[in-house]
């Protein structure tokens, strides 16, 4: 609708477009024209209102859309919170926006035929007068009013039945977080238990390995002797000793056969076995046992040293 003729309906304060076969309000040209604030949309077609109408209207403080087809108003309804005059009689509205608890200055409502549901039906009443449908304005928006904090308390219980649900998820996590620090601290003290009873079990066997009965075994380590030098040192010792057993039991030996052949000579000095073998060698044979007699000493006195 050109400005021009909106402006050919302006009487007043009031924009009359009553009557106009209106399909879609022109809601940019009414907010256009800020001194009038009371609008007619009586008897026409309109089935729905934009959510631009409540916000670019907020200065009207009378609407009268009596006689159309709308089957809801927006949900922001409330936010023309000048308006004092308000009919709705003879649309399909089945209910009203909660919003309508923000209509504090509201005065005077008409919703007279529409169907209305229970209980905000019996709340409305019939608006047969003045001062019923001023009744009704009180009564639709106490009742609203108490609807929406019924939604508030609901949406608050809602919002904190999610607020523990995610406490109860935080606490729960943070138990099995403790839980499993736990359980991993018990099984790091498992192992160190287990590495201490193993280090005891070993140094044990150790010290047992170390015992005097067992030295033959322990080897050779940090330039120390063992059992290898003590089983060495007593092999060389008994091969000393063998030694000089057997050069000592050969001197025996030779003195008896010296002495035997001595005496035996004296006593039979023609004999052909003293004449030929014993006489030739009697002064070597002696220096040879006087010399086998000093290396025996000198062996001896080794053999003790060596053994001490």
């Amino acid at each position: 609708m050109a400005r021009n003729s909106l402006r050919d309906r302006v009487e007043g304060t009031e924009i009359d477009l009553s009557l106009s076969n209106l399909s879609v309000v022109p809601v940019k040209d009414v907010a256009a024209l800020k001194k009038c604030n009371q609008l007619d949309l009586s008897n026409n077609q309109l089935k729905a209102l934009d959510d631009i109408f409540s916000t670019s209207l907020t200065h009207l403080v009378k609407i009268d859309l009596s006689k159309n087809h709308l089957a809801s108003l927006p949900s922001n309804f409330g936010s023309l919170k000048n308006l004092q005059h308000l009919d709705l009689l003879g649309n399909q509205l089945t209910t009203l926006p909660v919003s309508f608890y923000q209509l504090l200055k509201l005065k005077w409502l008409d919703v007279k035929d529409n169907p209305l549901e229970e209980p905000l039906k019996s709340i409305t009443g019939n608006c047969l007068n003045d001062a019923e449908c001023k009744k009704c304005a009180i009564k639709t928006v106490r009742f609203l009013t108490g609807v929406n904090a019924q939604l508030l308390k609901k949406q608050e219980d809602e919002e904190e039945r999610v607020r523990a649900l995610e406490r109860s998820r935080q606490e729960e996590e943070a138990k099995e977080r403790r839980r499993r620090k736990a359980e991993k601290q018990a099984q790091a003290e498992e192992i160190k238990r287990q590495k201490a009873a193993l280090k005891a079990e070993q140094k044990q066997q150790n010290n047992h390995h170390d015992s005097p009965e067992r030295v033959k075994e322990k080897p050779v380590t940090n330039g120390v002797k063992d059992h290898v030098e003590i089983e060495s040192s007593s092999s060389t010792d008994g091969a000393l000793c063998n030694c000089f057993g057997m050069l000592f039991a050969l001197l025996i030996v030779m003195a008896a056969v010296a002495v035997g052949f001595y005496l035996y000579c004296g006593s039979h000095g023609n004999d052909k076995t003293c004449t030929v073998y014993y006489k030739p060698v009697e002064k070597n044979a002696v220096a040879t046992f006087n010399i086998v007699q000093k290396k025996l000493v000198e062996l001896y006195d080794q053999a003790l040293t060596m053994m001490k």
